[in-house]
Order: C-alpha cells, then sequence, then structure tokens
C-alpha cells in the first residue's frame, strides 16, 4: 500500500515538474537583417518587443531572442530605413525569421553618428549638423577637404585654419579650435595641431558631418569649437571602382599688371587623378583602396605643390566567431609644399612672395590604425582603436629632418539598455612629440623635442522619453601634460535635449563646456621670414569655454519639394582664448617700451582674458522639381558677433555687449570695429543650387563674406609706427589700400556644367570665381584669380 502511494506522489511530482517547465519554457527566436536592395546585413538594429524590451542585431546582422508560447509583435527599428513590424505565433519549435529593412529615400531621413557615436535621426540631434554627402562632393573640382567643407553655412577655411561661427581668426597655421577626424581618429598633427586638408582621403568619403559648437565631451581638446567627421565607406555586395581625371588653369588677375606669368611662357594650371575601390573578398574580408595625384603651378608665383596618396582600409569577421570584427587602416603621402606667407607689395607684386629665397617643402605623412571591435554575449560593442600617426619634414641629405609622432590608443563602449536608454563610454590615451626646425634651439643650437601625454575617461547617455523627447548628458574627464608649465586636470560637461512638436519639427537646446590645450607650436615656434618673426610662448594657458544653442528644424514636404528648414541661436564664451598678435616686440619676444633701442616685426600667441560670440544662422536644404526639371538646393545665411571683451571690458555686461551685437546687423563704426576679435567676418552667406534636365545639370555656387573690420595695427597701416615699419618691411605696402577699396566684402560665385554619357561616365565643366574678383581672405596673400576646370569621372 505504501509502494504504491509512493509511485502515485511520485507521478504527481513530475507532472507537476513538467507542468511548471511548460509554464516557463521559452522558444527561440533568430534570424538575420539585411538591407532589401543590397543584401548587406545590417549592424545595430533595434528589435522592440510590445513590452519594451528587446534587443539589437550583431555584426553580422544577427539577432536572437527567446519568447513565450503564444502571438508576438515584433518592431525592427533602424535609423535611415522604414520602420517594419512583425506579428509572429510562437509555438514549441524554434523560429527562423530574416528581415529585408527598405531604406527611406527623404532627405528629412538624413542620419549623423558623430553627435553621439551611434545612428541618429539628423532632426533627433541636440546640436546643429549639417551633412555633406558623396554626391555634394563630386559636384565640384575638388581637390581637398578645405575645398568641401568652406561651401558649408557658417564655415571659413582661412589660410589652413578651419572657422565655425567666428570662432576661430587667423592663427599663422599652428592650433585648431575644430576637431578634424577620419573614422573617430582625429588628424591634427603633433608639431602644430594643424589639419592637413590634403592627407585626407575624399575619394572614399561616405558623409562628412559637421558639429557646429562644443564638442569635447566625446571629442577632447581641440573640439571647442566643432567637429569636421569624415565617415569613409566599405564595400557592399557589388564591388565598386570610380576613377577621376581632372586638370584646370588659371586666368590672369583683374588687374593684368599683376599677372606675373604674362612675358613667361609658364601657365599657372593642376592636374590630378583620384582612384578608389572597394570589395568584399570572400565572404568574410572588406577591402577598400584609394588615392590622390596632385601637381599644380600656382598663380602664386613659386606656389606650387604635389601630392602622392594611398589609403588601404580592411575589415576581416572570423568565420568560427560571429562577434569579433577587426582590420587595419593605414594611409601615406608624400607631399611637396609651399607655403606663402606674405606678398612682396600690394602692386604689380601682389601674387608674388616677400621672399627671394621662396622653396617648397618637402614632407611624408603616415597613419597606421589597428582597431578591433566584439559583441559580447549582451550585445554589448566594445571597440578598440589604435594610431600611429608621423609627419616627417624632408630637409635633405646632411640635415636633420623634424618630425612629429602620436600614439593613441582609445576603448569604446555601447550599450542599448531597456527603456531606450543608450550609454557611450570610452577611455583614451594619446603621446605626441615632435622634433622640428622651427622650435627654440639649445644652448649650443640644436634641434629640441617637446611633447607630452594626454589621458582621458569619458561618457554620454541618451535617454528617450514619451517616443518625443531625447535627452544627451555626457561627462569627460581629462589631464595633460605638456612639460613642467602645463599640468593640468579639466572636467567637461554636456547637456541636450530634443522635443517632436510635430512629426515634422523639431526644437532641441544644448550646453557644452569644451576646452583647447595650446599646441607646441604656439608654445615653442621661434622663427623668421625674411624680417618678420615668429616668438615662442611657452606660458600659454589652456583656452576653456562653453557653447550653447537653440534651435528649430521643420521637415517641409510638398507635391514639388522635399528638404528642411533650420533655424538657430548660438552663444559662446571663452576664458583665456588664443589669439596670434602681429606687432612689435623686443628681441626677446617681449612688448616694447620707449626706452627699447631696436624692436622686430612679428607673430605671437597670447592670451587674451575673455571673449564672447552669439549669433544666429538659418539654412534650408533640400530637393523638388521646377516643372519637369529636378532641383537640388542649399542655401544659408550666419550672423555673428565676436566680442572681444579684453579690449572693451565694458562688453562683460550683457548690456553693452547686446547694443554691439545689433550695432553689428548694420555699418560697423570705427569705435565699434575695437570691440570685434580680429580676422572675423561678421556675415556669411553660402548658396548652392542646381538643376537637371535629361542628361545636363547645371550648378551654381556662390559664397558671400563680410568685410574683416579689425586686423592688426600694423597690417592696418594704422600702427604709429607704421610708416617706419613699411619702409623696412615692403610687403606690408598695400594692405591698407587694398581693404580700402574692398570694404564691402567679397561675393564669389561659381559655375559647373556637367553632361552625363551614361550612369558609369560624366564630364565636368567647372568656373571658379567666374567674374574674377580680386580677393584676400587672410591679409596679404591674394585668392585664386578666374579658373577653368574639366573633370572626367568613371564608375563601375
Amino acid at each position: 500500500m505504501c509502494r504504491k502511494i509512493c509511485i502515485e506522489r511520485y507521478y504527481v511530482v513530475l507532472l507537476m515538474l513538467f507542468s511548471a517547465f511548460s509554464l516557463f519554457a521559452q522558444t527561440k527566436v533568430s534570424g538575420v537583417v539585411t538591407d532589401a536592395k543590397t543584401n548587406e546585413t545590417l549592424i545595430g538594429v533595434n528589435i522592440v518587443f510590445a513590452n519594451g524590451a528587446g534587443t539589437t542585431t550583431n555584426i553580422d546582422g544577427y539577432y536572437e531572442v527567446n519568447l513565450d508560447p503564444g502571438k508576438h509583435e515584433l518592431t525592427f527599428k533602424y535609423t535611415g530605413y522604414e520602420e517594419l513590424v512583425k506579428n509572429i505565433d510562437v509555438g514549441s519549435d524554434p523560429v527562423l525569421l530574416n528581415i529585408k529593412m527598405g531604406e527611406t529615400n527623404s532627405v528629412l531621413d538624413v542620419v549623423v553618428v558623430s553627435g553621439s557615436r551611434f545612428e541618429r535621426k539628423i532632426k533627433e540631434e541636440t546640436v546643429t549638423i549639417d551633412v555633406i554627402t558623396p554626391d555634394i562632393i563630386e559636384r565640384d573640382n575638388n581637390t581637398d577637404l578645405a575645398e568641401v567643407v568652406k561651401r558649408v553655412p557658417g564655415v571659413e577655411v582661412i589660410d589652413g585654419q578651419a572657422n565655425i561661427r567666428s570662432g576661430s581668426g587667423y592663427a599663422y597655421g599652428a592650433g585648431s579650435r575644430v576637431s578634424v577626424l577620419v573614422d573617430d581618429q582625429p588628424l591634427l598633427s603633433a608639431e602644430l595641431s594643424d589639419v592637413k586638408w590634403n592627407f585626407i582621403p575624399l575619394e572614399n568619403a561616405s558623409q562628412i558631418e559637421i558639429i557646429k559648437g562644443s564638442a569635447s565631451v566625446l571629442y577632447g581638446s581641440s573640439a571647442l569649437n566643432g567637429v569636421i567627421h569624415v565617415r569613409t565607406a566599405m564595400p557592399t555586395d557589388e564591388p565598386y571602382t570610380s576613377i577621376s581625371l581632372y586638370s584646370g588653369v588659371y586666368n590672369g588677375p583683374r588687374t593684368q599688371s599683376r599677372k606675373w606669368w604674362a612675358n613667361t611662357k609658364a601657365q599657372p594650371f593642376q592636374v590630378g587623378a583620384y582612384f578608389a575601390h572597394r570589395e568584399k573578398i570572400r565572404s568574410n574580408f572588406d577591402l577598400v583602396v584609394g588615392g590622390n595625384v596632385h601637381i599644380l603651378e600656382g598663380y602664386l608665383k613659386g606656389g606650387d605643390e604635389r601630392r602622392f596618396r594611398l589609403n588601404v582600409n580592411t575589415r576581416y569577421r572570423p568565420v568560427n566567431n560571429e562577434r569579433l570584427t577587426y582590420g587595419l587602416n593605414t594611409n601615406v603621402m608624400y607631399h611637396e609644399i609651399a607655403n606663402f606667407f606674405l606678398w612682396m607689395n600690394g602692386g604689380d607684386s601682389a601674387f608674388v612672395h616677400i621672399s627671394p629665397t621662396y622653396t617648397r617643402d618637402d614632407y611624408s605623412t603616415l597613419t597606421v590604425d589597428p582597431w578591433l571591435t566584439y559583441f559580447d554575449k549582451y550585445e554589448n560593442k566594445h571597440t578598440v582603436k589604435a594610431r600611429y600617426f608621423n609627419i616627417s619634414k624632408i630637409r635633405g641629405r646632411n640635415n636633420e629632418n623634424s618630425v612629429g609622432n602620436i600614439g593613441s590608443l582609445e576603448y569604446q563602449f555601447h550599450r542599448n539598455f531597456k527603456h531606450d536608454y543608450k550609454l557611450s563610454a570610452g577611455a583614451l590615451g594619446q603621446y605626441f612629440k615632435a622634433r622640428s626646425v622651427l622650435f627654440t634651439r639649445d644652448s649650443l643650437g640644436n634641434f629640441t623635442s617637446q611633447g607630452g601625454l594626454t589621458t582621458a575617461l569619458y561618457a554620454q547617455v541618451d535617454k528617450q522619453y514619451f517616443n518625443r523627447l531625447n535627452i544627451t548628458a555626457g561627462l569627460r574627464w581629462e589631464s595633460f601634460r605638456v612639460d613642467e608649465r602645463l599640468v593640468t586636470a579639466l572636467p567637461v560637461l554636456r547637456l541636450g535635449a530634443n522635443y517632436k512638436l510635430t512629426e515634422n519639427s523639431n526644437l532641441r537646446a544644448s550646453f557644452g563646456g569644451g576646452y583647447r590645450v595650446p599646441s607646441l607650436g604656439e608654445r615653442y615656434i621661434d622663427d623668421n621670414i625674411e624680417a618678420i618673426n615668429i616668438f615662442p610662448n611657452p606660458e600659454l594657458k589652456v583656452e576653456k569655454g562653453w557653447s550653447g544653442e537653440v534651435g528649430y528644424k521643420r521637415g517641409v514636404k510638398t507635391k514639388k519639394f522635399e528638404g528642411y528648414f533650420d533655424a538657430a541661436l548660438f552663444w559662446m564664451e571663452y576664458k583665456d582664448m588664443t589669439e596670434f598678435y602681429f606687432d612689435l616686440y623686443t628681441p626677446d619676444g617681449q612688448a616694447p617700451n620707449l626706452d627699447s633701442l631696436s624692436y622686430y616685426v612679428g607673430f605671437k600667441a597670447v592670451n587674451i582674458s575673455r571673449a564672447r560670440i552669439a549669433g544666429t544662422e538659418f539654412s534650408l536644404f533640400g530637393e523638388g522639381n521646377i516643372g519637369v526639371v529636378p532641383v537640388r538646393t542649399w542655401v544659408g545665411y550666419t550672423y555673428s558677433f565676436p566680442g572681444d571683451l579684453s579690449q572693451d571690458t565694458t562688453q562683460r555686461k550683457l548690456g553693452p555687449y547686446l547694443r554691439n551685437f545689433f550695432s553689428g546687423l548694420g555699418k560697423v563704426s570705427e569705435e565699434l570695429n575695437t570691440s570685434i576679435l580680429k580676422y572675423r567676418s561678421l556675415h556669411n552667406v553660402r548658396l548652392s543650387i542646381e538643376g537637371e534636365y535629361k542628361n545636363f545639370i547645371l550648378g551654381f555656387n556662390a559664397s558671400y563674406n563680410s568685410f574683416v573690420h579689425n586686423i592688426d595695427a600694423i597690417l592696418a597701416g594704422k600702427h604709429l609706427l607704421s610708416p617706419i615699419v613699411e619702409s623696412e618691411l615692403p610687403g606690408l605696402v598695400g594692405i591698407r589700400e587694398f581693404r580700402d577699396a574692398h570694404s564691402g566684402g567679397d561675393f564669389i560665385m561659381d559655375v559647373r556644367l556637367v553632361y552625363r554619357i551614361n550612369k558609369h561616365h560624366d564630364i565636368r565643366f567647372i568656373s571658379n570665381n567666374i567674374f574674377n574678383r580680386e580677393y584676400m581672405l587672410r591679409a596679404g596673400k591674394m585668392s585664386a584669380p578666374r579658373s577653368f576646370h574639366l573633370r572626367y569621372n568613371w564608375k563601375f
């Protein structure tokens, strides 16, 4: 009897266990998400359940979830693609659910990654970001990145110096408040912290993103004024190859007496070629190759250039580990260039350099970037990026080369949490060192080396509420040690919000702290060009500041037009801003006094106590039709008032500054002129428009920069000793006269005509500065006269 009861109890327990197991047993649902057109796997697709939980696809586009038996709704979300909803009935057997997602072809759904280091629609960003797509890059005969970005509203490149919303002026090629990156890797040199615009692989650029305002939380020093981020393309299932050949000639300037080549057989010209190839080799290895050859005989006498560049990117996915991918990217360039500093005079020799011994410098540039990405079992993304960056100035046999090296290692972490939380965090270590002929020499006259070490930790959290409000908060801690004079650690904060007012309109607000460590060049260059000296200032301090913005983006969609309108109000504050002063100095670089027996003319970087820049920006971007003619346009206007609060201390109070701000909208008086930071334009207009009819495209670019009111007194001819200085330094003669004759600002127009032979071939005719206006963006250096270019593109 006992045996029978025990057996019955045993079966009851088994039945209860089986019932419990059946109650809690789940079924695996898995699959691969791919692009419906290219069949390329999509990484980071969000799969969301009805209860708000979910997962993401890994490096191979694979996802896996466990669901209770029954009916379920799965939503597949991926920025730039149409949202897809699938209803499934889950039983006891595993479910294979492969998904194909189609791209959204709307300009309203442009996708960016730079603002938060993950993909997000541009209209959802908390800061202003402008996007340059490959078709915009290819419209003109652009031979380096600077020629591309200067067409963006609010952006200028003055003699190699990037300037966003008047955040920078002219700094003799040293230092940058704008960080330039290629695939998350910064490209500022060790010696000067300047941008090598011609080193960037335009031929393989998939998108260029420009952040306006401080971005130091994610990108560190030199992102005080913004970021220019070049994202390169990777192969799709179809191999891609392109070849571009170009040539061009420069017309004579409007003032024929300035045409230095009039009585010679020389004709300023340029010729070059780009090539690119992208291919998947086998199923798990991607290869990208590109290059550029460029030869320039310059319109500035002796201002010639030669460059030869090759870049290779690779990506490998191990067959036995679908969560891992790694690769090696490298870029190498040999470069000859003559840097034109100052004209001989403002008359017939305006296109001739002041120095009779003006020669080209030879450089080699190399980057080697190994990287690795791994998705762990919780779908957290781990990325490790390393870099070796070398620039060597080749000084010939029996001469020591100038060498600058950067070594860096960065770890990045990204996780998507439940309920729309996203975390981006990381750690960075960077060592830099330069040994330069330009630096102050030791007591024996030998080269000296300067360098430093940077370490940083950062984190940023993004959260969406009610499917309408996006909140961003970030923090960075960074320490520097350049030498015993410059040892510091800085915390930096970022806050932002974006609220969806309607389906097509968003309101945004942001605040971001920033900083910039002065470059080695600004602190240690001790050199001279003819009678002009560059003085070192090893006591320079770290610049600090913040920027704030309120913006509104409105999508516009009608039967004839689709695009967006954007408006922004911005405000920036700086402390210890570094500005170059061109003035008179004693032999040891100090300001002269009445007892000084001798003085030198030259540049020196100094910290000004405070600066404030506020302004507004409007832009319209889109495409549509005028009748049967497709039209694409991008137009923008930026007004900024860069107040120098050290020269005009009354502006430290809000009232006087705002009075000056509104006065700057009209005619700038001589009194107001002294309240403005040097080498800035207050008004900036950009326009690009093109129309297409059958196989022809006709397009125009126009840019307007208002008159630069405030420059150094010696260059403007307003210094007390200007007559004496100009008699000793003829290169300063004529700057005042030229500026007086061009005080209305500069309006420059370019035109292009494209003939598409077929989908693989096109020929482009471009004329830049079609009205042949004589102008200079920087005092003492003429800009290019009218030029004509022919370009042939072949894609297959």
